[in-house]
């Protein structure tokens, strides 16, 4: 009877930890100056209403990691 209950306390476990993560992707860009047709380094990039961000580098990329589908 403990070997059941431990095998099944460790299968749900397991399924719950793999059913409970969320997809995500990443979110990958260029940024250029509307007006001069610029590519402009450094600038701060934030997802709205969450704290995800990142800058970009000094080739004007940038790229958010780990972002949950649908955001």
């Amino acid at each position: 009877m403990i070997r059941f209950k431990f095998t099944f306390f460790l299968s749900l476990l397991v399924f719950s930890s793999v059913f409970s993560q969320q997809p995500t992707q990443i979110i990958r860009g260029l940024v250029i100056d509307n007006a001069s047709n610029s590519p402009l380094p450094f600038v701060n990039i934030f997802l709205m209403d969450t704290n995800i961000g990142t800058t970009t580098d000094s080739l004007e990329n940038f790229a958010l990691n780990n972002v949950i589908v649908g955001r």
